[in-house]
Formats: structure tokens, sequence, C-alpha cells
């Protein structure tokens, strides 16, 4: 029922959204060739160990293994976690609300409130309300540092690949080793290179 929720949430705020959409044609174009690729890097850096940290840590603390595996998923729910969550995500949070935003609001204010917004459309689908704020703060950085829609889409995409695949896979492995010594250096890892790519993010100026 919460996910249903979500989807209709979800549609509703981009039917919503479609008139204050600025220069739409622009989201669909392939932005690399005019983003400094050392930045696209360090934003697929941050969104690799930002999905190990948050999804591996709850199983270090709470010791639970149980996961939301994606044999439990129907073929058209993998393509809406992987593809059409993310798209429509990214065109309504950062594509018109916080463009929108910017318009009457400062940067700082902007990224805090599309973010409380894209966090809380998660939270009705049983998200860590927690982690989809620091993910929706994130990537609204990453929009106004490069107005790229396409890249936003690229990490968010990524992130449910490696929170639905990946992780776990890895989870489960760990099991087997019955210590929780991987998960910790894994994790430890993860909050370096999530810093450390996070502060290259902030110190590259805007293309």
């Amino acid at each position: 029922m919460k996910y249903n929720l979500k989807s209709i949430l979800l549609f509703t705020f981009f039917v919503i959204s479609l008139p204050f959409f600025n220069d739409a044609k622009s989201y669909f174009r392939i932005p690399f060739f005019k983003i400094d690729k050392i930045f696209v890097v360090y934003v697929l850096m941050f969104s690799l160990s930002f999905t190990f940290f948050f999804s591996l840590l709850p199983f270090l603390i709470f010791r639970d293994y149980s996961v939301d595996k994606i044999e439990n998923y129907t073929n058209y729910g993998i393509l809406k976690v992987l593809l059409v969550s993310p798209l429509l995500e990214e065109l309504i949070f950062r594509g018109s609300l916080l463009p929108l935003l910017i318009k009457t609001e400062s940067p700082k204010k902007a990224i805090l409130l599309s973010s409380l917004g894209f966090s809380l459309a998660h939270y009705l689908s049983g998200s860590s309300l927690f982690a989809a704020f620091v993910l929706g703060v994130f990537l609204a950085y990453v929009y106004l540092k490069t107005e790229s829609v396409f890249l936003c889409f690229i990490a968010h995409a990524l992130n449910n690949f490696l929170a639905l695949v990946f992780s776990p896979f890895l989870i489960s492995t760990l099991k087997i080793k019955e210590t929780s010594c991987y998960l910790l250096t894994i994790i430890i890892m993860s909050s370096i290179i999530m810093l450390f790519s996070s502060f290259k993010i902030y110190k590259q100026n805007k293309n």
C-alpha cells in the first residue's frame, strides 16, 4: 500500500510539475562532453560509496541479514526501480522543483526543501528517511553545479541498481563468513570514499 501511494504521488507531482520544466529538451541530451570528466568520476564514486555505506551499516548494527532481493520483484518492478522511478524522480525533484525554488529561495534553502520532498516520497515506500535526504542533497547539488538532470539520473539509477542487485549479494556472502569484520572494513572504506568524493565535488568549479 505504501509503495502504491508513492507511485500515485510521484505521478501526480510529475503531471503538476510539467509546466515548470525549464528547457525540457535539454534534460535528455547527453551532456558529458560539457562536464568535467573528473567531476563525473567523483559523482559516480559518491554513488557507489553511498549505496554501500547506507546498505551495509544497518546490517552491521542490527545483525539482520534479511534483504529485499531482486528475485522478489516482477519484471515490471525491476524496470520501475532501475529506470522509471529514477527518471520520474529526477524530472520532478531536480528538473522541476529545484529550479522553481531557486527562483524565490537561496540555493541552500532550495536544496534542503527539494531534498526534504525527495526523502518524504521515499519514506512512503519504506526507505530510510535520512539516507534519502542525504542522496537528495547530493543530487540537488550536482544539478546546480552541472544543470544536468541526465547526470543525476545516471547516479540515481546506479544507486538503485547497487541497492537492489549487488548489496543483497554482498550481504549474503558476508553472512556466510559469520563475521562483522568484512562489513566494518567495507563501511569504513565507503565512508572515506564518500567524504573524499564529496569534498572534490564541492571544490569543482561550475562548467
